[in-house]
């Protein structure tokens, strides 16, 4: 990845505003920019109706890598420029602390960045290097903080010369006026995922390349809960909690930068017991829990490469499933945002931010197309 200056301040605002599309009708995805660029990172501020954040760069051929932060108040019908990354880096995770109102911005550089005016100005919070490549906030202690990814041991040429020791699967975390802590997790070069049981002090899943793991006592031991995967595809692309207990994840593995192979599954117990969810294709990049109901499951998805990219949502917490596409066909999501009320969902694409409004969260959607594959084994390839 290419690499910034460390310690770059963000550069001013440059108050521009961005003409908006139509808003989305209910049960249809509508295109909501902004400027319909590759979105690299999308977050919601949750305390208040309508704000979202979206970073942005453009990766073709003969432009700089350099990426933008956008900003909206009125469910993406307008957006405003921010700022923009220091030259050769761009924003690879968002998050906005619900409580604060601060919000997060992490470049692919691992620098961490803190905005107090709603992203008008940053200071930088932390440079952690090349480790991290997603934030999360604490959804139990807004003033929490987690990233995670992985750390190695850099030889004498920096970050462009590789890691002279393998890698090794990192959280880092921090609590109101601590310092940094480092958690690593045993057995694994990454995380990959980590998602929060909020319902349960002390519980936390983290996907690794080597499977998911799971702690009841604040991140102090790791234990394995691989009973969900199958046939040789370890690495875990996202990971969710619902309503219960229940636990849902994906797993994939690449081949020569295929995907060749993955699955979804689910556990109604914490994890003790898992059954494959087989109506979704076996590839899932994200998930987004309804917080006003959280039986109220959305899901990402796709087959091998990403053929058939489709949205699904679950109203059971994720024992059936049904696909809400329309407005989304031939457009992969690739994250997944949704507003506290659970009234609206933002999906992150290649060309911009998506926008599905659900009048009432808790009542079917409009029926829509999307793929339904049929059950298979979910087995690597030969």
């Amino acid at each position: 990845m290419a690499r910034g200056s460390r310690g770059a301040a963000l550069l001013a605002a440059l108050g521009l505003t961005l003409p908006g599309l139509a808003a989305a009708g209910e049960g249809v995805w509508t295109s909501q920019g902004p400027n319909a660029d590759f979105v690299s990172a999308l977050a919601v501020d949750t305390s208040q109706s309508g704000t979202v954040f979206a970073a942005t760069y453009d990766s073709s051929d003969g432009h700089t890598l350099q990426g933008d932060l956008f900003q909206s108040e009125d469910g993406g019908a307008a957006w405003r420029h921010l700022v923009r990354a220091p030259e050769g880096t761009f924003v690879l995770s968002l998050a906005v602390d619900p409580k604060t109102r601060l919000v997060y911005g992490l470049l692919n550089s691992g620098d961490l960045f803190q905005s107090s005016d709603g992203g008008a100005t940053w200071r930088l919070r932390h440079a952690f290097g090349v480790g991290p490549g997603e934030i999360l906030v604490d959804p139990r202690d807004p003033e929490t903080l987690y990233l995670f990814g992985s750390v190695c041991d850099l030889g004498p040429g920096g970050p462009e010369a590789g890691c002279k020791s393998p890698h090794v699967a990192t959280i880092w975390r921090q609590r109101q006026d601590h310092d940094w802590e480092t958690l690593s997790i045993g057995g694994a070069g990454f995380v990959t995922a980590l998602a929060i049981d909020s319902a349960t002090s002390g519980r936390l899943y983290a996907g690794t390349d080597t499977g998911l793991r799971h702690t009841t006592d604040d991140a102090r031991h790791w234990e394995s809960l691989d009973r969900g995967q199958e046939g040789g595809c370890p690495s875990v692309s996202a990971v969710a909690v619902g309503a219960g207990g229940t636990v849902i994840v994906g797993y994939f593995r690449l081949y020569d930068g295929i995907i060749g192979c993955g699955g979804v599954y689910r556990s109604a117990d914490a994890g003790a017991t898992w059954l494959p969810v087989t109506i979704l294709p076996f590839h899932a990049t994200s998930f987004a829990v309804d917080p006003m109901d959280a039986k109220n499951v959305w899901v990402a998805a796709g087959d091998v490469i990403f053929l058939n990219p489709a949205v699904y949502r679950s109203a059971d917490g994720g024992e059936t499933w049904l696909p809400v596409n329309a407005g989304l066909e031939g457009y992969r999501a690739q994250q997944l945002a949704i507003e506290a009320g659970g009234r609206r969902l933002y999906a992150s694409t290649l060309a911009g931010v998506f926008d599905l409004e659900v009048v009432d969260p808790r009542q079917p959607v409009l029926p829509a197309e999307g793929p339904h594959p049929s059950p298979r084994p979910v087995n690597p390839r030969p």
